[in-house]
């Protein structure tokens, strides 16, 4: 009996993560609004900047201020990203193919104008979607973290 017991509740779990992993794919697919930016890992990039070349506490405030800004300049507050059936992507405009490799938890987006992107699924609801996109800076992984929030559909 508790042999059956052990194989029901590992079954459960088993259809249940697989069915939990189809979903988030099926959760991405949408439009998106970018809604914030942040810098993961600024301050040991920054203490490493100061150690490499000796930099000023002004020095280091510029490098902070240029490192922060670096998100925004790629993906702006206000752009909207839309993950369509199919692997269709658009960017504000630029489109593209998607998909999503779930082994990876993570987007792989291809546009006409540029090379492929590489963005890690950190969180996904019904109406927030966070994303990491893996950076390096003189060794440092720095990652921009997306937050975007679902476009309501008219």
């Amino acid at each position: 009996m508790r042999a059956h017991r052990l194989v029901a509740i590992l079954f459960t779990f088993l259809i249940f993560s697989t069915s939990c992993q189809k979903d988030i794919k099926k959760q991405i697919i949408g439009t998106w609004e970018i809604v914030g930016s942040r810098i993961e890992n600024l301050d040991k990039y920054l203490d490493q900047f100061k150690d490499k070349y000796q930099a000023s506490d002004e020095e280091i405030q510029r490098e902070e201020s240029r490192v922060q800004s670096l998100p925004e300049a790629y993906y702006p507050d206000g752009i909207t990203m839309s993950f369509k059936e199919g692997g269709v992507y658009d960017l504000g405009g630029i489109t593209g193919k998607w998909t999503y490799d779930k082994d990876k938890n993570q987007i792989t987006v291809s546009l006409t104008t540029l090379d492929k992107s590489n963005f890690i699924v950190k969180k996904v609801t019904r109406n927030k979607l966070i994303l990491v996109y893996p950076f390096k800076m003189s060794g440092v992984d720095l990652n921009f973290e997306l937050t975007l929030q679902r476009v309501k559909e008219e």
